[in-house]
């Protein structure tokens, strides 16, 4: 008992970070945007870095999310269960909206995704998966797990198309970290590694892991085919855990979120803060859309 006036003098992340549910922040009208880079190298994930500064992170390519009221968006006489509808507009992409629902209370919850509607060559196309996908499983801190398997059929008349999708998900990381969106600030942070696999009836067989830096109150929906987080780095198909160069990686520029930031982090609270110098980017001069959309692929 002598030792408990002494956990006032440490942050709590020092303790270890955990975000619940109730740091899920998703209302109507909530809105970001990203800068988006395709084809770059980076040293690849260290768990042993705790600090990760993408401040400089920004590019002439950009994604744009919005979360609406579901009713009287395309495709949403599919998904009568859905809270929410995620817009997403990305580079080379026909508009994108996403079906979710959160559900729970205090620090216990699920993100469920119910399905997506957008188009491929001018037809209309809804995906109804066959079972929710669990997005985010709240309390999350380092070392939590899940994981989601679902199909769905799309109809191309005269053709049905069949997409096989899986997603298994760990907390592998927690520290701070600089966007585009947080200027100044430190926002404290989880890193969720994703190994997801995608096969269909177009030729498409995926198989890639993706990093998402995700921040408590700093959430713009439910993601896909991403999950969305304030910085996400994509490795091309094929590669493993440990991918240097990636396929495409999104710093989140702005958001009308309000995630409650570090101004005053100016010492090491989880050891050295390397800020800068951290990260190379190098650019090749191909278009985001050469990575395929994954469910529709070309």
């Amino acid at each position: 008992m002598r030792y408990l006036p002494l956990l006032a003098l440490f942050p709590a992340s020092l303790l270890g970070l955990t975000i619940n549910f109730s740091d899920y922040n998703i209302e109507v009208g909530l809105e970001a945007s990203y800068d988006v880079r395709a084809d770059g190298t980076w040293e690849g994930w260290d768990p042993g870095v705790t600090s990760w500064d993408f401040s400089d992170y920004t590019s002439i390519d950009s994604a744009w999310v919005e979360v609406v009221d579901p009713s009287g968006q395309p495709g949403s006489g599919s998904f009568g269960e859905a809270e929410y509808c995620e817009i997403m507009e990305i580079p080379d992409y026909d508009t994108i909206y996403s079906y979710f629902t959160p559900s729970g209370f205090g620090a216990m919850g699920t993100v469920e995704q119910y399905g997506v509607y957008t188009t491929y060559e001018g037809i209309g196309v809804t995906a109804e998966f066959s079972s929710v996908r669990d997005v985010f499983v709240f309390p999350m801190d380092v070392g939590s797990t899940w994981s989601a398997d679902f199909e769905w059929d799309v109809e191309i008349w005269p053709f049905t198309y069949h997409f096989h999708e899986t997603h298994d998900v760990e907390i592998v990381g927690e520290g701070i970290v600089k966007v585009p969106a947080s200027g100044e600030d430190w926002w404290e942070c989880l890193v969720m590694r994703d190994h997801f696999t995608h096969v269909d009836d177009f030729g498409n067989d995926e198989d890639r892991w993706i990093y998402v830096w995700l921040v408590p109150k700093g959430f713009d929906g439910a993601g896909f085919p991403s999950t969305n987080g304030v910085f996400v780095i994509s490795g091309y198909n094929g590669c493993t855990p440990e991918f240097t160069e990636y396929e495409v990686a999104l710093a989140m520029r702005r958001t009308t979120a309000d995630p409650d930031p570090w101004q005053d982090l100016t010492r090491s609270t989880w050891g050295a803060i390397k800020a800068t110098g951290r990260f190379s980017f190098i650019w090749l001069p191909l278009p985001f859309g050469s990575q395929r959309f994954p469910g529709f692929g070309s």
